[in-house]
């Protein structure tokens, strides 16, 4: 990259008033070719924290080592970088200013909005409410926990018709409007609210008020 100096050397000409003028418009003008160039073939670094980068339309911003970015309407959408403080931030918002995506120092990440059309591999997913819905929300699978128990509840049009619930002694209990119990040589349904003990061909099914508490 060429190297550019400007010198001009004003001494003795504050009684030459042309002398002056003239240095200043070669000054002038040597500026002027200089700016010109300086161009992003021409700049092989620029100090962030001395001049602010920003796109033409301003909604791109660099500062310091922070990552700004504004959406049509001005509205902070990201971040990314360091804060003052020297703090890790990795942040997306929605058009609300709510944070929809933290990635915070130790790479842990929290979602806020829906995840769609991705496969999660290889890791546990934690959480008091997780639905699994394969069509349109409709008709799903929930882990859930209704503040004693842990339930795996089973959802049609929207509404909760059974389930299975995690009882503190290990054993569970399904529940539903009328659920059937079968095996291979024998099947027996179960209305809801009944009690009693059914028999499913080489099964014996103990029930109170809709509730399955045992399967021998």
């Amino acid at each position: 990259m060429a190297e550019f100096i400007i010198e001009q050397n004003l001494d003795g000409f504050s009684d030459d008033k042309d002398a002056l003028s003239e240095a200043v418009v070669k000054m002038q003008k040597s500026l002027s070719w200089l700016l010109a160039h300086l161009d992003s073939r021409n700049v092989q670094s620029i100090n962030t924290n001395l001049t602010e980068v920003k796109s033409e339309d301003g909604a791109t911003r660099i500062d310091g080592a922070l990552l700004r970015m504004l959406d049509a309407k001005g509205r902070l959408r990201a971040l990314f970088g360091k804060d003052d403080a020297g703090n890790f931030i990795f942040e997306i918002y929605d058009k609300k200013g709510n944070t929809a995506i933290h990635l915070d120092e130790d790479g842990s990440a929290v979602f806020s909005g829906n995840i769609e059309g991705a496969n999660i591999k290889g890791a546990n997913i934690e959480g008091s409410n997780i639905r699994v819905a394969p069509n349109e929300y409709r008709d799903y699978i929930t882990l859930e926990n209704d503040g004693v128990n842990d339930i795996l509840g089973l959802y049609y049009g929207g509404a909760r018709v059974g389930g299975m619930r995690l009882l503190d002694a290990g054993a569970f209990e399904i529940f539903g409007n009328k659920i059937s119990i079968g095996s291979s040589s024998g099947t027996v349904s179960i209305q809801s609210g009944a009690s009693g003990t059914f028999t499913a061909g080489d099964k014996t099914v103990t029930v109170e008020k809709g509730v399955i508490t045992s399967i021998l």
